[in-house]
C-alpha cells in the first residue's frame, strides 16, 4: 500500500466520521421532536382530562347547591322559636325614632349609661308595635349598633341573665346557639317604670 492510499483512506474514516456524527446527531434531533411532540399530545390530553374532571365537578356542585337550597327548612321544635330577620331589626331602630315615646327614651334612655334600660328598649319597642316579636342577643348588639349605643353581644348575655325576670325565653338555651327572647308582662311594666322616672 502507497503512501497515497493510506492519505486516501484515511480522509475516507475521517469523512466516515463526519457523516456519522452527522446522522447521529440528526437521529437524536428527530428523536428529541419526537419526544417533543409527544409531550405535546400528552400535555394536551391532560389538560383536557383535567377540564372535563372540573366541568365534571362544577356540575355535581350546582346540582349540590339545588338540593341544598330547595330543602325545606325542617320543621320547628316545641318551644323554638324562626331566627330574626334584618327587616325586623331595621323596622325596630325606626319605630324608636319615630314612636309617641321617642322623646322619653331619648332623654331616660339613650342619654343615660344604664345598660338595663338600652337592652330593654329593642324588647318593649318588639312588644308593643311588632306583636312581641322574638329577640336574640345577636339583634340586641346590631340595634344598639345602629343607634349608635352599641352593647356587645358578649355584655347583652350576661345583662340578659339579671333579666330573666323580665323575659321569656323561645327554647331551652344550647351552647354556641342563640335562644331567641321577648318581654313578659313585668318586663314592660318594668321599662315604662324606667321612662316614668
Amino acid at each position: 500500500m502507497t503512501p497515497l492510499d493510506l492519505i486516501s483512506l484515511n480522509l475516507e474514516v475521517k469523512d466516515l466520521s463526519i457523516r456519522f456524527r452527522e446522522e447521529n446527531t440528526l437521529y437524536h434531533h428527530a428523536l428529541y421532536k419526537k419526544s417533543l411532540k409527544n409531550l405535546t399530545h400528552l400535555t394536551i390530553r391532560m389538560a383536557s382530562n383535567i377540564q372535563k374532571q372540573t366541568d365534571e365537578l362544577k356540575r355535581r356542585v350546582v346540582a349540590l347547591e339545588k338540593v341544598v337550597f330547595k330543602k325545606k327548612s325542617a320543621p320547628l321544635q316545641i318551644g323554638e322559636k324562626k331566627a330574626t330577620g334584618k327587616d325586623l331589626i331595621i323596622k325596630i331602630i325606626n319605630k324608636i325614632g319615630e314612636c309617641e315615646e321617642s322623646e322619653l327614651i331619648e332623654s331616660k334612655i339613650l342619654d343615660k349609661r344604664n345598660m338595663e334600660g338600652k337592652i330593654l328598649l329593642s324588647f318593649y319597642v318588639s312588644c308593643k308595635y311588632f306583636k312581641n316579636a322574638w329577640l336574640n342577643t345577636g339583634d340586641i348588639e346590631r340595634i344598639t349598633s345602629k343607634m349608635g349605643i352599641k352593647i356587645d353581644v358578649r355584655n347583652v348575655t350576661n345583662k340578659i341573665k339579671e333579666l330573666r325576670t323580665y323575659l321569656e325565653s323561645g327554647s331551652t338555651r344550647k351552647k354556641g346557639q342563640p335562644t331567641p327572647y321577648r318581654l313578659n308582662r313585668r318586663g314592660k311594666k318594668r321599662f315604662e317604670e324606667i321612662l316614668e322616672k
